[in-house]
């Protein structure tokens, strides 16, 4: 029988020895491994995170001095990025958190054994002449809470050098001095100011996703004075207070507090000037002098204003002009003719506002409709971004029409149409109640409900156009509709009681809906103003009541998801944007 020997206490130690040495070889190599996977990850974070914000650079070129600017700006900081849902949060490790150094306190990043003598660059974006380029900080702390742990995990600290100027466009191709030598036949000088005169077919500018036309330039200041080509909403002048003084009108309050914010980087483009108001006779020869004024980056056109620039502005359309005092104010009547209206008529309203001096063009506008002068840093979506980062004014297609952007919210973007629509007899045939009587299929007019005087999807046009959009059913989403004229409250803002807000994903425009103006039909809007009467906007760009069992026609305005993607075109009339 074999004799089982356990092992000797020399050949225990040799064999401790040797796991010893090999642990000597092993551990530094498989610590070195498990850092280095460590790192990249971090590597890898990092390097999305720079795509990411390169990402940002090119969606946003318009607020960093465009596709020309040159010059950076780096008050950015990761964590904002992350709230504009660019960076994910590192997702590998739950403990750790990554973050540029101006999220850190002073302390903190003592803490964390960082020379806090220097100053660092937090995320820094550069553009020069179209070139973007980004540098950037980024500091990975594990327990970022815990104010105990100094260990960073991972850093990429770049040093800032001197002082990061926000973005300024290259001045070169100055819009100011391509107008003054251009209009020198159409220019009359009255003050500093001078206005251009004719009927000119290249004084076209695109702003904000808006066609505007030049109407005079001061060469002093170098600024130019723009008004919008066509109205761009129809509302009273003042139906409160019932007197004409702009500082106090529903009119100086939505340019202001409603369509200036729509405006694109207004801060930018846009200088606050004295608007006058003051109560003078129209009279071609002489400028408005003196009187009442406001300071503002919007106003209106006055008497003489228009009259100087009367030949290409007036398009046969009843617009409001800029006044004060009285129960009537300045208005061009259907005729192209400067009149007193009553303050409470609902008008059309066509926006002016000053540019900047020696804002700058794209190369190659040339200043006519189809190739109006562009501004520099103003630009179009890229394929691939959603719907609402974009301005109200820019077109869109969508189920064989085109719509416009009529206003953007945080969860919802509306479009409306850009003329009426005619009715389909077989989708009227459809909903329950109506007859042939109801609607007219060529002229694309139809009834309300003889029993519902206020809106709803229950009326007939309600119904009607629930139908109409089931093609476009995925990309629809609900959004807010007020039933009832918006007024001015007593905190000086134009908004709708709650209980005239109906929540629906498609109907008609409201009175004041942004581009819900000109059509090619006279059109149902959501609004009534007295019993058994709804109202219409004219042919003329005015709005009056008619009976809720006349006929009139449609036009649609649609909610869009937040989450509606671009997938062509640049956002114009003649290349409108597409989206899925």
């Amino acid at each position: 029988m074999k004799n089982n020997k356990g092992f000797t206490l020399i050949e225990l130690i040799a064999v401790v020895v040797m796991m010893g040495m090999i642990l000597l070889v092993v551990f530094p190599a498989t610590s070195r491994l498990l850092r280095g996977n460590e790192n990249k990850k971090y590597d890898s974070y990092y390097e999305s995170t720079q795509e990411a914000i390169e990402l940002y650079a090119r969606t946003r070129r318009d607020e960093l001095g465009g596709i020309e600017g040159e010059g950076c700006v780096d008050d950015k900081k990761l964590s904002e990025l992350k709230s504009y849902d660019y960076i994910n949060e590192f997702k590998d490790e739950k403990d750790v958190t990554c973050l540029s150094p101006g999220d850190f306190t002073t302390d903190r990043l003592a803490a964390l054994g960082i020379d806090t003598s220097k100053q660092y660059v937090n995320v820094k974006i550069s553009n020069k002449k179209g070139k973007i380029s980004v540098d950037y900080s980024m500091i990975c702390v594990r327990n970022l809470n815990d104010p105990s742990i100094t260990s960073v995990l991972y850093s990429n600290l770049i040093e800032r050098k001197g002082t990061c100027e926000v973005y300024i466009p290259v001045v070169t191709n100055s819009l100011i001095n391509e107008i003054k030598e251009k209009y020198t036949t159409y220019v009359q000088g009255t003050s500093t100011m001078n206005y251009v005169t004719g009927n000119p077919n290249n004084n076209y500018v695109l702003y904000s996703g808006i066609v505007w036309r030049i109407v005079g330039f001061d060469t002093a200041a170098k600024t130019i004075k723009l008004v919008t080509d066509s109205s761009v909403a129809t509302i009273s002048y003042n139906n409160i207070t019932q007197d004409n003084n702009y500082s106090n009108s529903n009119v100086y309050l939505w340019l202001k507090n409603i369509f200036l914010p729509t405006l694109r980087n207004t801060d930018k483009y846009l200088k606050e000037v004295e608007w006058n108001y003051s109560n003078t006779t129209a009279n071609v020869s002489s400028p408005i002098v003196g009187g009442s004024t406001v300071l503002s980056k919007i106003g209106l056109l006055n008497n003489f204003e228009y009259l100087k620039s009367a030949n290409f502005i007036n398009n046969g359309k009843k617009t409001w002009l800029i006044s004060t005092s009285g129960t009537s104010a300045w208005s061009v009547n259907a005729a192209g003719e400067i009149t007193l209206a009553n303050v409470l008529n609902f008008y059309g309203i066509r926006p002016s506002v000053v540019l900047k001096e020696n804002i700058n063009f794209v190369n190659g506008g040339t200043g006519t409709i189809n190739n109006p002068y562009k501004l520099i840093g103003d630009t179009s979506a890229n394929v691939g971004t959603t719907l609402n980062s974009r301005y109200p004014g820019e077109y869109v297609t969508l189920n064989g029409i085109l719509f416009r952007i009529s206003s953007v919210y945080s969860n919802y973007t509306k479009l409306v149409a850009t003329d009426t629509i005619p009715i389909d007899s077989n989708i009227a045939s459809t909903i329950p109640y109506i007859t042939s009587s109801y609607y007219n299929s060529v002229a694309g007019t139809i009834r309300l409900h003889y029993f519902n005087e206020t809106y709803s999807d229950d009326t007939f046009i309600g119904e009607y156009l629930k139908k109409w959009a089931e093609p476009i059913e995925d990309i629809l989403t609900e959004g807010d509709f007020c039933r009832r004229i918006i007024n001015r409250n007593s905190s000086q803002t134009i908004e709708c009681p709650p209980e005239d807000i109906i929540s629906t994903k498609i109907a008609i425009p409201m009175l004041g809906e942004m581009y819900a103006v000109y059509a090619s039909n006279n059109y149902w809007t959501i609004n009534n103003s007295a019993q058994g009467k709804m109202d219409i906007i004219t042919n003329d760009g005015s709005a009056r009541d008619i009976n809720v069992t006349e006929l009139s026609s449609i036009l649609p305005v649609v909610v869009i998801k937040n989450d509606a993607i671009i997938t062509g075109g640049n956002g114009t009339s003649s290349s409108p944007y597409t989206i899925e």
